[in-house]
């Protein structure tokens, strides 16, 4: 995976990013994410997109 190859070349800390998708998809992505972080290879999530911010949703 992503994570795997770049642990092995020397990252130390990795920090996941979804960009802008259905909120179905963003969901998905997080509950992958989610399990990553939970096991400790990434160090966090960043999202964007629509409906993170009804403010700000373009």
């Amino acid at each position: 995976t992503a994570v795997d190859f770049l642990h092995r070349s020397g990252t130390t800390t990795l920090l996941a990013s979804l960009v802008t998708a259905s909120r179905e998809d963003l969901l998905r992505g997080m509950e992958t994410l989610r399990l990553l972080a939970d096991e400790g290879l990434i160090a966090g999530i960043h999202a964007e997109g629509p409906f993170l911010s009804h403010a700000r949703c373009g």
